[in-house]
């Protein structure tokens, strides 16, 4: 299936014939007709559309469609959609140099490029430039313009500026600690199903950072996150599920639904890419809940 944002941009077509093309073009990749869609989208791509020329770079790039991942002919296709101009492109490419899948890694060429998308009005560029300025990768370290550009991409709306400038806040790195701060820019990305600000807000809920403790609701949280798309997340629903069997004593029968819920989460995060310690303690997790559910009530 193509991801969404690929079919909203057969909206900005250059034309009918163009749109018509990348219509086409989608309906045959999300039927599975590969190489009819990528022949569309050539064609396209081969009568000046610009949106064709950064769909096949996303494809190529990330390998959509059943198509083999090449990074090198995604980000030339991502090259020649920002020399036509166009900003989620010139972002790409520069996300090409900065961590060099498809281009020799070159960390002031990514910083000119994101600068470049920017100027076409690709808002997404303004803190993965401003957090290259706040680091001083590819050039002159300047925290004030960084930590400027990336709250102008939070406050237009950018869901990973937003999560940026909160875990700015949330570490006390660079701006001063404020847990409150962090906790609202986190909640604004969160509302866009933002992985890493559910994430974070799962973490502050369970550690009581700015905000009431409440295991409840940090599972809560953490569900979310795993569903948005990170999975070790698994690993945290699982605990809190452990504390609500035991609120609710693990022999009543609320108590061995969290347990059974619990074994389910243990089991699922022993699937995601975990590291030593967490792997331990996911394993030592599920055999306690399994030894618990095995006890006679």
């Amino acid at each position: 299936m193509i991801p969404l944002v690929l079919t909203l941009a057969l909206l900005a077509g250059d034309g009918p014939t163009a749109a018509d093309l990348l219509r086409g073009a989608v309906d045959d990749l999300q039927a599975g007709r590969t190489a009819q869609g990528l022949d569309a989208l050539a064609r396209a791509d081969r009568a000046g559309n610009t949106q064709a020329r950064e769909l096949l770079g996303e494809i190529y790039f990330g390998g959509l469609a059943g198509v083999k991942p090449d990074p090198a002919r995604g980000c030339g296709y991502f090259e020649g959609a920002a020399q036509a101009g166009l900003g989620s492109g010139a972002h790409n490419y520069a996300q090409c140099f900065y961590d060099g899948s498809g281009r020799r890694r070159d960390l002031a060429q990514a910083r000119a490029w994101y600068a470049k998308a920017i100027g076409f009005g690709f808002v997404q560029s303004r803190c993965a430039l401003g957090n290259m300025l706040v680091r001083g990768e590819g050039g002159e370290k300047n925290a004030e313009a960084g930590l400027k550009l990336c709250r102008e991409g939070a406050e237009a709306g950018d869901a990973n500026a937003q999560t940026d400038l909160g875990e700015y806040y949330l570490n006390g790195q660079v701006l001063p600690r404020d847990f409150a701060q962090a906790h609202a820019w986190f909640e604004k990305a969160a509302a866009q199903g933002h992985a890493n600000a559910l994430f974070h807000l799962g973490s502050m809920s369970w550690n009581g950072d700015g905000t009431p403790k409440d295991r409840a609701q940090a599972g809560r949280w953490y569900r979310q996150a795993y569903e948005a798309g990170r999975p070790e997340a698994a690993l945290y629903v699982a605990d809190a599920a452990v504390l609500q069997a035991r609120d609710a004593g693990m022999t009543t029968p609320e108590g061995r639904q969290a347990l059974e819920e619990a074994r389910r989460w243990y089991g699922l995060a022993l699937k995601a890419p975990l590291d030593a310690k967490q792997r331990a303690h996911a394993s030592e997790g599920l055999k306690t809940v399994e030894a618990a559910l095995a006890a006679r009530p």
